[in-house]
């Protein structure tokens, strides 16, 4: 059994069956899986189809990035291993949780890419601030939901000025 974490919130429960056989929370699918390039598949469930993309892989940590019609989503597996050692409360790791975004300088506030909840994934673009006659693209540190967006476009920021919160 593999447990999958959809966007840091849907859980899901997936058990390997035969073939391309798979119960999902309880649920049976039969997924075709076609492969029509490099990190891109089609994925069917009867009439059902998506297209694939995986954009951002670290096996390591079983972390995956992926475009799913147009969508990204972050997924997160732990296999039976993971689900054990959980259980016996050895799966804690070094990590610090991430608050807000800070201006890296001081500069001019041109773009706010994202909206209040959104749900943002690290490396996503979030704010253009302007500094010394360039574009710096601040991009999201970690994942997260937006739960405030502490300036305006044409507002001036200082250095480690608060510009957003998760």
């Amino acid at each position: 059994m593999i447990k999958a974490k959809l966007n840091n919130r849907e859980e899901f429960e997936i058990e390997d069956q035969a073939g391309p056989h798979f119960i999902i929370n309880g649920e049976a699918f039969a997924l075709e899986i076609t492969s029509v390039g490099d990190g891109v598949m089609i994925a069917r469930n009867g009439p059902a189809r998506y297209k694939v993309s995986v954009l951002d892989a670290d096996p390591g940590n079983k972390t995956f990035v992926l475009k799913v019609n147009g969508r990204k989503h972050k997924v997160v597996l732990r296999d039976r291993h993971d689900l054990l050692l959980e259980k016996m409360g050895m799966n804690q790791t070094l990590s610090s949780e991430i608050s807000n975004i800070k201006a890296p300088m001081p500069g001019l506030i041109s773009e706010i890419q994202c909206q209040v909840g959104d749900d943002v994934i690290k490396g996503d673009n979030v704010i253009v601030l302007e500094a010394m006659k360039m574009e710096n693209m601040i991009k999201s540190p970690a994942d997260g939901v937006i739960k405030e967006i502490r300036v305006k476009v044409g507002e001036s920021v200082e250095k480690n000025q608060i510009l957003i919160q998760f």
